[in-house]
């Protein structure tokens, strides 16, 4: 169950809500003093609820954590336990001088000041806030930064310059306008001359165009200002599309029902299946003598993917095993399944637990008790 409340408000008083029967936590707050940016910074911290200290974890990273934290942990929530992508930490960063920390370059004609600090604030998570939180959570070595308007222009920034950070980046509806969109022009050569190799793109394009205005052929042949927004981002999307031979995955949508400020949620959850789109699991629906290869042929290839080692999960290759010997008395096909399960999970005591239930049901009494002592072995370890 998620409860989705004003973030705000959440931040100003806690990360949990209380009801009378207790309380439903949906993160934690966690900080570290940054001696790149001489202040202490504030943190928003998700853990998956299955949170264990002998798996690893893919962690997102929000820019405007305050504003994001919320509803990211919902998507990811959601789509983790429908096995659509991994479970994953977020680590949401609250801000405390925004447009001085989310700007790349600095523009003296602006009114908000300061501006242009972002290349430092991207030095503290570099040099702090990623050590960090690998540090003291279970992660794994796959890295997302998000970032929405002046944080989407920092991920783009971040993407152009400093690429190895993270494997994955999500921009939505981010500020290219900046600094008379400066970083746009730049990312024309960027993009041009610097490989990509591995590496996943999401761009959000909301409808900012004036109401006179009827479509985005309009917008693009516009050179007043009402559009400099909408066309900065049209015109970092052209830049993409002459990426084809640099290793780039990526993709963008435009949200014609949807303003600046609107857009986050929809396009987060598009975004995030694009990234995984390799990452569901297959479908059994009926099962055959090769489902079992299947399964695993198909966590050796995300794990290629996601560069660090994922297994098939316990409760599928456990669920498997007893279709096959429970609902369908195929034996043979529910052993291999089981087998399976001991050599992934060979410290589990459930999965010999299973195997000795599958020979006491064959009628090996002598085969069923080797297994059930190892599993109490196991047990009796742990305590």
């Amino acid at each position: 169950m998620k409860i989705f409340f004003s973030v705000s408000l959440l931040f100003t008083l806690t990360l949990s809500y209380g009801q009378a029967d207790g309380k439903i936590t949906i993160g934690k707050k966690d900080s570290l003093f940054s001696k790149t940016l001489n202040e202490e910074r504030q943190l928003l911290v998700y853990l998956p609820e299955t949170y264990s200290p002998s798996h690893r974890y893919p962690v997102v990273y929000l820019l405007d954590g305050e504003s994001l934290f919320h509803f990211y942990t919902g998507i990811i929530s959601h789509l983790s336990d429908s096995y659509v992508i991994p479970e994953m930490i977020v680590v949401g960063i609250a801000n405390t001088d925004r447009t001085r920390d989310l700007t790349p370059t600095t523009d003296t004609t602006s009114n908000s000041k300061p501006n242009g600090g972002g290349e430092a604030f991207t030095a503290f998570i570099e040099k702090e806030l990623i050590p960090y939180i690998e540090g003291h959570y279970q992660t794994a070595p796959y890295r997302m930064l998000v970032g929405h308007s002046l944080g989407g222009l920092l991920a783009v920034n971040t993407f152009l310059k400093h690429t190895s950070l993270f494997n994955s980046f999500v921009t939505l509806d981010p500020s290219l306008w900046w600094d008379y969109s400066k970083l746009n022009s730049q990312s024309e050569k960027i993009l041009k001359e610097k490989d990509f190799d591995d590496k996943s793109l999401f761009l959000a394009i909301a409808n900012s165009m004036p109401l006179e205005m009827k479509d985005t052929i309009q917008v693009k042949r516009d050179t007043t200002n009402t559009t400099i927004g909408m066309r900065s981002v049209f015109q970092f999307r052209d830049n993409l599309s002459k990426t084809k031979e640099k290793g780039l995955r990526w993709n963008y949508k435009y949200y014609p029902s949807e303003s600046h400020g609107s857009v986050p949620l929809i396009s987060s959850y598009d975004a995030m299946k694009f990234i995984f789109d390799f990452y569901k699991r297959p479908s059994f629906q009926k099962m055959t003598d090769s489902t079992a290869i299947i399964l695993e042929n198909h966590y050796k290839m995300v794990s290629k993917r996601m560069k660090y080692t994922i297994l098939p999960p316990e409760s599928d290759i456990s669920g498997l095993a007893w279709r096959s010997r429970v609902l369908e008395k195929n034996f043979d096909r529910a052993y291999v399944f089981l087998q399976m399960h001991i050599r992934l999970y060979p410290e589990n005591s459930n999965a010999y637990n299973e195997m000795g239930q599958y020979f006491e049901e064959k009628g090996d009494k002598e085969k069923a008790k080797e297994y059930f002592v190892k599993a109490k072995a196991l047990e009796d370890k742990k305590k």
